[in-house]
């Protein structure tokens, strides 16, 4: 069965965050976030990524309705944006819920494996506070010394979009 996305961030947000934050190459994302979710027992992993290199080094992960698209530069180890998506309307067989509830999952396992410096209680903050933010105001973004987090909502199209980017301070 699985657990609640409070639970489930309360247990990602109690463990210790790793080192290395921004400075890792986009396909190197997944197995970060799925030892987060292993670590709380969470049963969510994100698939192997699919990834290309152009102009930029681009994976994109998927599990379930949520997609997550990293990219960071060809020549350097390192991510500059990480882009979580879900889309859900009525109707759909996608369960919203489970959805919403999987992308601030997907959230709070980011949170923990790109701001390791966060205390705890903040990281908790950072999740309730663009969930709630999703569903209010349609958009709300909030800064740490390490990353800038956005999220979107269009109620209409029934797309959510969280995005993670490293602060100029962090920047690898």
């Amino acid at each position: 069965m699985r657990r609640s996305t409070l639970a489930v961030a309360a247990l990602l947000v109690s463990l210790p965050a790793w080192a290395g934050s921004f400075a890792k190459p986009p396909g190197e994302y997944g197995q970060r976030i799925n030892q987060a979710l292993a670590a709380v027992g969470e049963p969510l992993r994100l698939e192997a990524p699919r990834c290309t290199v152009a102009t930029a080094s681009v994976c994109r992960y998927a599990a379930g309705p949520v997609t997550v698209d990293v990219s960071g530069p060809t020549l350097q180890p390192a991510t500059d944006i990480i882009a979580i998506r879900a889309g859900f309307r009525k109707g759909e067989a996608v369960d919203g819920a489970q959805a919403f509830r999987d992308t601030l999952t997907i959230l709070g396992a980011t949170v923990m494996a790109y701001d390791p410096s966060l205390e705890p209680e903040l990281r908790s903050g950072i999740i309730a506070t663009l969930g709630e933010a999703a569903f209010t105001e349609g958009k709300g973004r909030m800064e740490t010394p390490a990353a800038s987090y956005t999220v979107a909502f269009d109620d209409l199209s029934g797309r959510l979009e969280i995005t993670v980017m490293p602060t100029d301070l962090e920047r690898p």
